[in-house]
């Protein structure tokens, strides 16, 4: 009995063992992007905080995320960082290329 109680009680806290995750649906790792605007999409789960290129965004109650930045001309870079409550971390960097067409 004692056995079975351990393992629902683990089964359970499995999310909160792992740690959080993490991951980017938008932009893809090494995408051309040609427009001015720019929306960083995903999901993080299992995550009290989470930040982009040091900036705090927020989710919604289903964990996705969308954050509107503007892109520097050339090479960028985006990191994202999300942390739990027991201070677990994980990252994910994101590296694009931005050329506005407009200017040629």
């Amino acid at each position: 009995m004692f056995s079975i109680i351990v393992i629902y009680a683990l089964w359970n806290a499995r999310n909160l063992i792992q740690g959080p995750k993490l991951e980017i649906m938008e932009p893809k790792k090494g995408a051309l992007i040609t427009s001015r605007t720019l929306f960083v999409k995903g999901v993080a789960k299992n995550s009290s905080f989470i930040e982009l290129n040091g900036r705090q965004i927020f989710t919604d109650k289903d964990g996705m995320f969308m954050e509107e930045i503007l892109p520097q001309g050339g090479y960028n870079v985006l990191e994202m960082t999300a942390q739990d409550r027991f201070g677990k971390k994980t990252s994910e960097i994101i590296k694009f290329y931005y050329n506005d067409l407009n200017n040629f």
